[in-house]
């Protein structure tokens, strides 16, 4: 079960550049955090704390093909991404894009032995398209990913650019892009078209991106399988780009960058790739939108998606107002039920009577919190404790917003609370 309390991330030093990063840094980032505890056995209980000043990534992955439904084109992808006019030899079409006015920086990244007029966009994905000859040809590998609106417009192109050298040093070719479309609602992004093949000493792609090697025997000699119409053999590939954990190892490095970024600007965030349900945290994910619901959404259309996400949103902050109530209360009560026993073993002149009522009295919550508060003074001189003055302030309102917890949702017992605790563990995970 999980539980939460607030955790306030705060820039320290001077607000960032924009309206609406000024606009988050006013409302403080309020963030949560997560604590793992049992409720029926307290003295087992165990916690594990899990640190959400977190902001999940958004990192997608894919391949620009000419196979498939939609044929695509390498010419047409870069254009629409860098916003710009380029001629496609492939297809003998202008890929028009130049009206396109939310692209905001672009830069080729060259790695060791690409020629130097890669550095022209036309160049290098004419070249490309001429190289793939192939009618289900690959032609690019696209990294698109979102961009903390926290930090400001150099700091966004310089995490940007992290991400981009480590691919320009794996080998490939890099076609950066970052987009903002609408500056009312930002949504900065970045676009990455990769190279799929490896360059040659001499500046040109290699040939084969992997290729059949036999396996031998202990003389040297091919082995032959059992049906003896073949040897035994197995692939080997130029490169790793296309290992199938490549995306998840690329999600988890844009994560550990845009953590170092918000560290290095002041933020106590840390971006997290892994979903809700990975980590182990009961809230709800959100549904992915697209561009044509998203474009949508910005002009003021409610979509059935964008409803649902809405909706979502509001579950989510009930779990984490519910769940912080229940874990205050429950630490709450530990205590004070060590308290109460304290003081029984004090008064142990009391008729059996009043111990049957004791013991239906540390039944009622609200009844323990009662005769702590009452006795509470006395307790603490009595054991010779010293409480600190935000200790003593904070006792009252603590106190009442429990109680105001307890009264609003029904909860007499620690039965009840039970209860309230595996019916939110049971909502979030419908």
């Amino acid at each position: 079960m999980l539980t939460f309390s607030p955790v306030v991330c705060r820039k320290a030093g001077k607000a960032p550049q924009g309206a609406h990063t000024r606009s988050v840094y006013k409302c403080a980032l309020v963030k949560y955090s997560y604590a793992v505890f049992s409720v029926g056995d307290r003295k087992k209980q165990k916690k594990k704390v899990i640190h959400i000043s977190t902001k999940m990534i958004h990192l997608n992955a894919k391949i620009i093909s000419r196979g498939g439904e939609k044929p695509q084109s390498a010419v047409a992808s870069a254009a629409y991404r860098s916003g710009t006019k380029i001629y496609c030899e492939y297809d003998g079409e202008i890929k028009d894009f130049s009206r396109k006015s939310h692209v905001i920086y672009s830069e080729i990244l060259l790695p060791e032995y690409a020629p130097k007029e890669f550095a022209d966009r036309s160049v290098l994905w004419n070249a490309v398209e001429n190289f793939e000859k192939g009618s289900r040809a690959q032609l690019s590998r696209e990294i698109e990913f979102s961009l903390p609106c926290e930090l400001d417009a150099d700091e966004r192109l310089n995490a940007a650019k992290k991400l981009a050298g480590f691919f320009r040093d794996k080998g490939m070719v890099v076609d950066m892009n970052l987009h903002n479309p609408d500056h009312k609602n930002p949504n900065p992004h970045c676009h990455l078209m990769l190279t799929m093949r490896p360059f040659q000493k001499d500046g040109t792609f290699l040939e084969k991106k992997c290729w059949r090697e036999y396996e031998l025997d202990k003389n040297g000699q091919k082995i032959p399988t059992k049906k003896g119409n073949d040897y035994k053999s197995h692939k080997v590939y130029a490169t790793d780009w296309d290992d199938k954990g490549n995306v998840e190892k690329w999600r988890a490095l844009w994560a550990d960058i845009e953590t170092d970024f918000y560290k290095k600007n002041g933020y106590e965030i840390t971006a997290e790739h892994r979903s809700f349900e990975r980590q182990g945290i009961d809230l709800l994910p959100t549904i992915h939108m697209g561009v044509a619901v998203t474009a949508m959404e910005r002009r003021g259309i409610q979509t059935e998606v964008g409803n649902m996400n809405r909706e979502i949103k509001k579950i989510n902050a009930l779990i984490i107002s519910s769940m912080k109530n229940v874990e205050c209360l429950t630490e709450k009560i530990s205590f004070l039920e060590k308290a109460k026993k304290a003081l029984e073993q004090e008064e142990s002149k009391d008729t059996a009577k009043n111990d049957v009522l004791l013991k239906k009295e540390l039944d009622s919550i609200i009844s323990i919190l009662m005769e702590w508060q009452k006795n509470r003074s006395a307790f603490i001189q009595d054991k010779g404790i010293r409480q600190r003055m935000d200790t003593k302030t904070g006792n009252i309102k603590d106190f009442s917003s429990m109680v105001s917890f307890l009264q609003s949702h029904k909860i007499e017992t620690l039965d009840d609370l039970q209860k309230l605790v595996e019916e939110t563990k049971k909502k979030s995970s419908d």
